[in-house]
């Protein structure tokens, strides 16, 4: 049997609290944002490190 992606696993955990705890979709939806901006940052990050070890002339 594969492993549950964690999209899959985030919806089972929606579908569990729908309605048992009121603005979860907004709780769900604002920690996922962050989540992308957090990896947006390291991205970018890694991208300018690879850019400026490109840069520095080889030995």
């Amino acid at each position: 049997m594969a492993q549950a992606s964690n999209r899959h696993l985030a919806n089972e955990l929606l579908a569990s609290v729908s309605g048992k705890l009121p603005g979860t979709p907004a709780v769900i939806a604002a920690a996922h944002a962050h989540a992308v901006l957090a990896l947006a940052d390291e991205v970018a990050a890694l991208r300018q490190l690879l850019q400026s070890e490109a840069e520095q002339p080889r030995p």
